[in-house]
């Protein structure tokens, strides 16, 4: 079992991927069986209900898991009900952010599966929470003609440009250009060798109407 702060409820094809930290800031993603890893509803369910970011979630787990090659912060769900035992302010995570050169490994919005795998295993992650000052979301239409949410913001002196994959309902509407919090991931869709920067936000700021 372990608990952990729920920092993202993301789209992973017709699934999810559930992350977070522990009170001590270690990251955990829980993973399935299947080929992805990705959560399904029946797994993921407290009470008829979503997982939300910054929900405590007690969480039935593997002390390891398929790690993919990239992904070292995974581990196994194991048989048992999922609990949330409790919710956290956006404030009281901005001291477990994370200060690096670059975004999860590049100054773009996209990484070479290959590049974290060839990495030592010591410096392989594929999560990290960061804190920005000047994050602006809209709403666009992605190249598959489909609504997408996208923040922009600077990190470490770079521009960032990328979609937002949280569920919407935990992550907007919000104002832009007020300061936040941001949980970032590698999104792996299936073997694309390379994989695009995710963004689960967790927004300090007040809520506005879009």
């Amino acid at each position: 079992m372990a608990d952990l702060i729920c920092l993202a409820n993301s789209r992973k094809n017709t699934l999810r991927c559930i992350a977070g930290m522990t009170a001590d800031g270690v990251w955990i993603r829980p993973v399935s069986t299947l080929s992805d890893g990705g959560i399904t509803w029946t797994m993921r369910q407290i009470d008829g209900r979503e997982p939300e970011l910054l929900d405590v979630l007690s969480i039935p787990l593997a002390e390891t898991g398929p790690d993919f090659g990239h992904q070292p912060e995974n581990r196994s769900v194991v048989k048992g009900p999922w609990s949330r035992t409790g919710k956290v302010a956006a404030s009281e995570v901005k001291g477990l952010c994370e200060k690096r050169e670059v975004l999860l490994h590049t100054d773009s919005d996209r990484v070479p599966v290959q590049m974290v795998s060839d990495l030592v295993p010591g410096d392989r992650y594929s999560l990290q929470l960061i804190h920005v000052k000047d994050a602006a979301f809209c709403r666009t239409t992605s190249i598959k003609g489909k609504r997408q949410y996208r923040a922009r913001f600077t990190y470490a002196r770079q521009r960032y440009d990328m979609g937002v994959t949280c569920h919407p309902l935990s992550c907007f509407p919000v104002k832009a250009t007020e300061e936040g919090t941001m949980r970032v991931q590698l999104v792996c869709p299936g073997t694309d060798p390379v994989a695009l920067k995710g963004l689960p936000v967790t927004v300090d700021m007040d809520r506005t109407q879009a």
